[in-house]
């Protein structure tokens, strides 16, 4: 029924893509003989409680394109009003439950992307940085590596947990290294980004936006903010701050908690 469905988005110029990974998860989710309104209310509403309003009416759309390729007569909610504000970061739950989620439906090399984005977001790593990260600078045992700071011509460890580790080992034994860590080349990870754009309208999907989540994300779990500075490799509290300026409220509850 899938390549059926995927041919008739193609004719009708669809995101073949796109709709074929909703509707499958829909699918999978209902049943192909199941699907009622009761049915499409209640799978929208489950999602309603993880996804964004714009992830939401992807699903909507998808839907109804469903219900015409199977010539089904069945009300479909309105779609939501989204968000105009686009974040300056997104949490670790968005990153499990929607990112790397579509990572593994679209991309053949998902390991390789999937490790490399969970890299990203435990390291806060700019572009620049993880472009001259080789694996010889790795020790996965001790979850380090080195990184050679160009701007201030230092060395600085970074660090990351277990099972960042453990993708880690799993992606290097399938891909031989040629000429860096994730065989990037300058605009390999900006690529990978503008094929998932589509997909997360409700974010401005960017190299630098995982840097952004990794402070958030360290502040929010507790970390100090001297410490999510050093993390950050910056010089001085204040450039933290200004760097982070869109979440100031929580910024100054934790600035005002540390800083005596």
């Amino acid at each position: 029924m899938m390549d059926k469905f995927n041919q008739y988005l193609e004719l009708s110029g669809c995101s073949n893509k796109t709709y074929s990974f909703l509707v499958k998860q829909f699918i999978d989710e209902v049943g192909i003989d199941n699907i009622t309104e009761e049915n499409i209310n209640t799978f929208l509403l489950k999602k309603k409680e993880t996804d964004s309003p714009a992830t939401l009416n992807l699903y909507i759309n998808a839907i109804k394109h469903l219900l015409k390729f199977l010539n089904k007569d069945i009300k479909v909610p309105k779609t939501f009003k989204e968000d105009e504000k686009i974040p300056d970061s997104f949490t670790l739950e968005y990153l499990e439950k929607n990112i790397i989620p579509v990572v593994e439906s679209i991309f053949e090399n998902s390991l390789k992307i999937k490790t490399l984005f969970y890299f990203l977001f435990y390291t806060g790593l700019r572009k620049s940085e993880l472009l001259t990260l080789k694996r010889k600078d790795f020790d996965l045992e001790k979850r380090i590596a080195k990184i050679y700071q160009r701007k201030t011509k230092n060395e600085k460890i970074i660090v990351f947990p277990d099972k960042v580790s453990k993708l880690l080992e799993g992606y290097f034994a399938i891909e031989p290294e040629t000429f860096n860590a994730f065989n990037l080349g300058k605009n390999t990870l900006d690529y990978y980004l503008n094929q998932l754009k589509r997909y997360f309208p409700e974010i401005k999907l960017r190299p630098h936006l995982f840097r952004h989540s990794f402070a958030t994300h360290l502040l929010k779990s507790g970390v100090d903010i001297q410490s999510v500075s050093k993390l950050l490799g910056h010089k001085n509290l204040q450039t933290t701050i200004k760097y982070l300026n869109t979440n100031i409220d929580f910024l100054k509850e934790v600035y005002d908690k540390h800083i005596k």
